[in-house]
């Protein structure tokens, strides 16, 4: 399905299901907050890679205002919802821009659930071996989750371009098999504890 949403580039993936805290500080983006606020409205954010917008986003909506400044300012947390495909932009009298979007629909992968028992006895090993317990909140979200991948990639320590790259993956199977290899590559590479810490828990996703 084609709509017109506004959009919010920023240097980072929202995946589906995922919540993600935004501190909202330029005039434009609090305009279009505002107006989604008011609205009940969503908005599509747009990952940017080197000032170049990506073709695949992820539809979000405001789902807690954490707080207020007496600038403006806000301090949010948005849900991450279906993904979206941009076919074009233009920019609102209001300064932020507009996009035809089309809707993804994700694959019902239904099947091959031993590549998902790979995927999550390899993504344990990894955090036993560098002894990194993740919340517990995280693990029940990632039991109700229907697709695993965008769970489990939100603490895997992905570069943005493979967020990117996760995103715009149409099929659960394929995005699956690239965590394998990453987590793979990840534990050949990695050997100071302290930095894969940091890469899988500087993320900012939240497990409430």
């Amino acid at each position: 399905m084609e709509r017109v949403i506004p959009i919010f580039p920023l240097p980072l993936v929202i995946y589906p299901n995922s919540s993600y805290p935004l501190h909202i500080f330029e005039e434009r983006y609090k305009s279009l907050i505002n107006r989604s606020i008011k609205d009940e409205a969503s908005f599509a954010i747009i990952p940017m890679l080197n000032d170049d917008l990506a073709i695949v986003g992820t539809e979000v909506t405001v789902s807690q205002i954490t707080n207020k400044y007496p600038t403006g300012e806000f301090d949010i947390v948005v849900k991450g919802g279906e993904r979206v495909s941009i076919i074009k932009t233009w920019k609102t009298p209001s300064g932020y821009s507009e996009a035809l979007v089309k809707t993804l629909e994700e694959d019902n992968y239904d099947d091959g659930y031993s590549v998902i028992e790979i995927l999550e006895e390899k993504f344990k090993s990894l955090l036993n071996k560098i002894e990194l317990d993740l919340e517990p909140n995280f693990w029940k979200n990632l039991e109700a989750a229907r697709l695993k991948s965008y769970k489990i990639a939100e603490k895997c320590g992905l570069s943005l371009e493979q967020q990117i790259r996760l995103l715009e993956e149409p099929a659960e199977e394929e995005r699956l098999g690239f965590l394998i290899g990453h987590i793979i590559e990840l534990e050949k590479t990695m050997s100071e504890r302290s930095v894969m810490i940091s890469l899988i828990m500087n993320d900012g996703y939240l497990n409430n």
